[in-house]
């Protein structure tokens, strides 16, 4: 995209107008800046971003197409000559003959030769790489365009006190568009305010934050309908229902945004455990980070607290083809407990890897936006742990001993921890609400019994699902990027060896690395994986061996490539 200043202009305006919003609304505090007005500058703005890209996937496509007419003129060149050398092999030829075929053969090899088969290679994966950073970087600016315009048609709701027919006209877009997640919040907007149906309008406004921005962003848009539901606008009682869907699917929303892991010096970093030959292609960039398919969790309660918790009636979902694909993190990057479970290689304990990421490895919040990898981010949301029995639940954070070890001093390291623990305690006060409330919905959607609907409750917080977990599994303080996506969807490879499916988190690993902690029977690839990582990369990350104490019977493991 030639203009990246506008671009930038425009991310930046869209953060200061959610940010007043917040603090006008939801601080009720005074705030410098006509939200109206920017929102009208960001319309403005993001529509010519959007032609620009359109123009330049539209010119990526045509240009694509010579290239690929050119290298299907090789294949039929190639073909020519196979056939040409098959004959002069396999049949007797005199010497007119022979030499007519050779001439031809020369001038085919010319013809692949002008037309350069290896360059035409290169430039066919430059030109896709372009087509699809233009397709991401559309779809990023069109959300912000839609959020835009719906936060400001609630604005005007507040301000204006503007009649239904000029609310549908500020969104006229977001009705146009495929974003489900957007029109539902819109629909229950306009119940709320036009039909009279109560729900709590700080529900409403805490949506508009920039963790709900990428929150959204993460779920695709079939995992968040609500398939084959008919209304009739005559039936109150089905609008109610209708109605108290939209508000669980909210709900789901506001505990994930409040789940995000966004920047903070408390939580600067996380680790992700894995084996060494992975290691090693992650930290040289030969692989991406893999968001796995659950199919294949080592947790047998996985997916399944949540629905126990809320007392939800299992039946079979609607959405089949849907599925979450996940990798994990965790606030531990130097655990004893986490080596000997995780990234282990032949059965051996604490054989593996931590690669530990700074946070911007993940979205938070739009820094680092001179980069164009801003557009590929995903949030990163901490587990809940649970104990359904009884209701009791706490959610993913470092533990205090951590803070002793980056402070050393007492004092230093109290005043952080309490700082740190007093936020983490008002996330779960909030989480609880929202739970709460939800609770409540549900209970009135069960009151007739309709499978249906029942259906659409599971379908719809199935976004939560897999990050509840057992609380057994408390010490873990496991945090998890997430998408959730239709199976046919492209970015879904299925590994047939394996018989498992994944989505690649296309981010070089090498340039968030800032530490990796090597398992203490894996101390022998100690300078191998710093030779390694030299030869591919410049920045070489803080190697060093876990100075957990462990003791096993079992040789050291030595990576053999």
């Amino acid at each position: 995209m030639s203009n990246s200043n506008l671009a930038l202009d425009t991310i930046g305006q869209f953060v200061s107008v959610i940010q007043s919003f917040q603090k006008k609304y939801v601080d009720k505090k005074e705030i410098n800046i006509n939200l109206i007005e920017v929102s009208e500058k960001i319309k403005e703005d993001g529509n010519h971003i959007l032609k620009e890209l359109k123009d330049d996937q539209d010119q990526s496509e045509s240009k694509l197409k010579v290239i690929l007419d050119s290298l299907e003129e090789i294949q039929f060149y190639k073909k020519n000559m196979n056939d040409l050398n098959y004959k002069v092999e396999t049949e007797e030829l005199d010497e007119d003959e022979y030499v007519k075929i050779d001439k031809e053969i020369q001038i085919l090899k010319e013809n692949i030769k002008k037309l350069n088969e290896a360059g035409l290679i290169v430039e066919r994966e430059k030109l896709n790489k372009n087509f699809f950073d233009c397709k991401e970087i559309y779809t990023f600016f069109e959300n912000i365009l839609l959020f835009t315009n719906l936060l400001k048609s609630l604005v005007k709701i507040y301000e204006e006190n503007i009649i239904e027919k000029d609310f549908d006209f500020i969104n006229q877009g977001l009705i146009e568009s495929d974003s489900v997640a957007l029109k539902n919040m819109m629909e229950l907007i306009r119940y709320n305010k036009y039909k009279n149906m109560p729900y709590e309008y700080n529900f409403i406004n805490d949506f508009f934050t920039l963790e709900q921005f990428y929150t959204l962003l993460a779920l695709s848009n079939n995992s968040l309908k609500f398939n084959g539901y008919e209304i009739s606008q005559k039936d109150k009682y089905d609008i109610e229902k209708y109605f108290n869907l939209l508000k669980i699917q909210n709900l789901v929303f506001l505990i994930l945004s409040r789940l995000c892991v966004m920047r903070n010096d408390q939580e600067r970093k996380v680790a992700h455990y894995t084996t060494v030959d992975v290691g090693v292609k992650l930290a040289t960039n030969i692989s991406h980070v893999r968001l796995n398919s659950v199919d294949f969790m080592n947790d047998p309660t996985e997916g399944k607290i949540l629905k126990d918790f809320l007392n939800l009636k299992y039946i079979n979902d609607d959405n089949i083809h849907i599925n979450t694909f996940l990798t994990c993190f965790t606030f531990n990057h130097n655990s004893l407990n986490q080596f000997r479970l995780y990234g282990n290689t032949d059965d051996i304990e604490c054989s593996g890897l931590s690669l530990v990421f700074k946070n911007y490895f993940f979205a938070q919040g739009f820094e680092k936006a001179t980069t164009s990898r801003i557009y590929y981010k995903l949030p990163l949301f901490r587990c809940i742990y649970l104990d359904f029995f009884s209701g009791y639940f706490e959610i993913a954070r470092r533990n205090k001993f951590t803070f002793y070890q980056e402070y050393k001093d007492k004092n230093v390291a109290e005043k952080a921890w309490n700082k740190y623990i007093n936020k983490i305690n008002k996330v779960e006060t909030i989480v609880k609400q929202y739970f709460d409330e939800m609770k409540k919905c549900v209970e009135i959607l069960y009151s007739d019994n309709d499978l249906k609907v029942i259906s659409f409750i599971n379908n719809t917080v199935n976004p939560l699902r897999f990050l509840i977990k057992h609380f057994a599994f408390q010490e873990e303080q496991e945090c998890r990027m997430m998408r959730i996506e239709s199976i046919e969807h492209s970015d879904v490879v299925f590994d047939m060896v394996n018989n498992k499916s994944y989505i690649d988190y296309k981010l070089d690993v090498n340039e968030y690395l800032t530490n990796i902690y090597i398992g203490e029977k894996s101390k022998l690839n100690h300078t191998y994986l710093i030779k390694e990582i030299s030869k591919k990369s410049e920045k070489i990350p803080k190697i060093r061996i876990s100075d957990n104490p462990f003791r096993s019977a079992k040789k050291d493991f030595i990576y053999k490539k």
